[in-house]
């Protein structure tokens, strides 16, 4: 059988409550007298994922994802992950794909924040 349509959707949530602190020897600034500091985080993180994947014949496999999460807490930031693959099994448990990928990243009150394109080709070999 060379046709077969097949679809799947994944739905995803994770939640994560951290809070977490260590004595640090590492000095931010120059003191003519340090004093050794607390670092860590609190807060909370949540991550919602969803995938719908399609298999339009035998051997093809096509996917989209996106990924959101957002952390708020000691320091506030949030991601954006969209991914869209290809995938074609060649040989016997050996495939070669494509996948794009954006990401959107933002931390409240940063200039750090950046998006990021990334284009992957690949093989995959199972053994």
């Amino acid at each position: 059988m060379l046709f077969r349509s097949a679809f799947s959707l994944d739905a995803d949530y994770t939640f994560a409550r951290t809070d977490t602190k260590t004595l640090t020897n590492f000095y931010f600034d120059p003191d003519p007298n340090p004093q050794t500091t607390y670092v860590g985080f609190e807060g909370d993180t949540h991550t919602v994922a969803a995938t719908l994947g399609m298999e339009p014949s035998v051997g093809v496999h096509w996917e989209a994802t996106a990924v959101w999460t957002d952390t708020m807490g000691s320091i506030d930031l949030g991601t954006l992950d969209w991914r869209l693959g290809l995938r074609v099994d060649v040989v016997a448990k050996g495939a070669a794909g494509v996948e794009f990928r954006e990401i959107r990243y933002r931390e409240d009150g940063s200039p750090d924040n950046y998006d990021a394109a990334l284009l992957w080709l690949y093989w995959r070999q199972s053994f």
